[in-house]
């Protein structure tokens, strides 16, 4: 018998599209955890009950550790409008063996514009998309309770009974970070190095993510391959006899990452180019091609009048 947490759907988004001569960035965050209802955790995973807009200080406090984050690798961006909003519902802590536990979720959405000043050759402006790998290692809080370092602040001490559960005769508890197992030796350091808002998984370059067109709409897209954000988790097992009984204990976040631009943008490495004529090359190639084709047209007409009057001609002369 396998009875196992239930999976919600976890993922969130990190849009990015290019409009205006700047990126406008949304980034939701959909995480979920259930550690809380194996016996003996009675700390809390993500801040309870919460629903508010970011505003004064910690904004403020968001806003300078964002825009240092994404200038790690690109100097020279800036970040403004940015607005965050987090909600979550309470944990549920102890719960019955004969159930799924039910999870806590927590929610943030965050959208912001990047500005750059790309540079600009033969027509093209060229971005350094490399500032969308990046990791926010401050301690963020909203209404003085912190989101941001989840494993050095909740995990490490939420994992305490997971990782000194005492494995014997027909019983086993297993933990693991990621994908590596760890022990309560080993799980501290993996366990700290968890974040909320943490891209630095994006390691596939962009020209290397999956490209699709909508020419109606005339952008395109680029969706990463890489699967970001963390899991911790511990899985209990009884077995007797022939059966097995299974517990999922977990915290998890798990999203995906696309960039939008306008058709005729390409991508080499980590660098974005788009025209920078406001489309003058296309509108001039359009122009000459409409241009060719009346000269064409033109040209059948005239071609076809010279041979009705040479027709005509004929029968008169003919008729003489």
């Amino acid at each position: 018998m396998l009875i196992a947490a239930p999976l919600p759907h976890a993922n969130a988004d990190y849009n990015i599209t290019l409009g205006n001569h700047r990126f406008n960035v949304v980034w939701r965050i959909n995480a979920w955890q259930n550690l809380t209802g194996f016996t003996g955790v009675t700390g809390t995973v993500f801040p309870a009950n919460m629903s508010l807009s970011l505003s004064g200080p910690d904004l403020s406090s968001f806003n300078s550790s964002l825009q240092k984050a994404i200038q790690t690798t690109v100097s020279g961006v800036t970040v403004d409008a940015l607005s965050v909003q987090v909600n979550s519902n309470s944990p549920t802590y102890s719960c019955p063996t004969t159930a799924p536990c039910p999870v806590q979720w927590f929610n943030l959405t965050a959208q912001f514009n990047v500005n750059e000043n790309p540079s600009i050759q033969g027509g093209e402006a060229t971005y350094d998309l490399s500032w969308k790998t990046f990791r926010i290692i401050d301690d963020l809080q909203a209404t003085n309770q912190s989101f941001n370092i989840i494993g050095e602040k909740y995990l490490v001490a939420a994992l305490i009974p997971l990782v000194n559960f005492p494995n014997g005769l027909g019983r086993s508890m297993g933990v693991t970070i990621g994908r590596l197992p760890v022990s309560n030796v080993t799980y501290v350091t993996p366990t700290r190095n968890i974040f909320l808002l943490d891209t630095s998984l994006l390691t596939t370059p962009l020209e290397n993510w999956d490209l699709t067109r909508d020419l109606a709409a005339g952008t395109q897209t680029w969706t990463s391959p890489d699967t970001l954000g963390f899991n911790a988790q511990g899985a209990l097992r009884f077995t007797e006899a022939s059966s097995i009984t299974s517990f999922n204990y977990i915290a998890r976040l798990d999203f995906s990452a696309s960039i939008s631009a306008p058709i005729g943008a390409f991508a080499s490495q980590n660098r974005l180019s788009v025209d920078a004529t406001g489309n003058l090359w296309e509108k001039t190639y359009f122009s000459i091609a409409i241009v060719s084709l009346l000269v064409l047209l033109a040209t059948i007409l005239i071609e076809r009048r010279v041979g009705l009057d040479q027709r005509t001609r004929r029968k008169s002369t003919k008729r003489k």
